[in-house]
């Protein structure tokens, strides 16, 4: 991924998924992330720029044109619909 490009965070408020918000905005990414709504605050203290509440909306709709999805939930048929948002 280059700088500027849009990475899509699953489970932004998990370990890895906290770790993952960091690293790629280090590197400059803009990073979107999916957690449950006692967690966004979390991930925007992280520096994730866009937060999705699960329990309100589903990824696959919210998101679009994605150019990396980064998988911490081991969400079901993720494969299937990262396909769905990826450019």
């Amino acid at each position: 991924l280059k700088k500027g490009e849009k990475v899509l965070i699953l489970g932004g408020s998990s370990a890895t998924g906290s770790t993952g918000i960091q690293i790629a905005k280090a590197l400059g990414y803009h990073v979107t992330t999916t957690c449950s709504t006692k967690n966004v605050d979390k991930c925007k203290k992280l520096g994730a720029d866009v937060v999705i509440d699960y329990k309100k909306a589903n990824w696959t709709e919210a998101t679009k044109e994605m150019d990396a999805v980064y998988d911490c939930v081991g969400e079901k048929d993720v494969c299937a619909n990262a396909n769905k948002v990826l450019k």
